[in-house]
């Protein structure tokens, strides 16, 4: 993906907004599997403004026998801060939390390239 291209799914996710919008941010932030970032839980971040802030992905959620450990840069952690908080566990939920957001241009399969212009589509739609 170009710069410009980036610039502009980056603008379209943000005047979509939570949680589509964030959730995409947070996509192209981290460069994970689109299902990894949709049933993020708020239990796995570690977010105290120090150098070891981390998001760890338990290995199950993961293709691997081991857990995914992200640094939060200070990026994702501004952008999980604007995050509402709710009783349920998920960060990205239209229902307070209880159920993780269920997108259309994501399968239960790996993410295509072809994923990126479903969102970029679905971005461009709310302009």
């Amino acid at each position: 993906m170009s710069n410009e291209y980036l610039r502009a799914l980056w603008g379209a996710a943000k005047r979509l907004g939570y949680p589509d919008g964030t959730y995409i941010q947070l996509l192209l932030l981290t460069a994970l599997r689109l299902k990894e970032v949709a049933t993020a839980t708020w239990d796995e971040f570690t977010i105290a403004g120090k150098d070891d802030d981390a998001w760890i992905i338990p290995a199950q959620r993961m293709k691997t026998t081991s857990p995914q450990v992200v640094p939060i840069t200070r990026d994702i952690a501004a952008l999980l801060r604007g995050i509402p908080r709710f009783q349920g566990k998920f960060v990205f939920s239209f229902d307070g939390g209880h159920t993780a957001i269920k997108q259309p241009y994501y399968s239960e399969g790996e993410a295509r390239p072809q994923d990126t212009q479903g969102i970029a589509q679905a971005c461009e739609s709310t302009r």
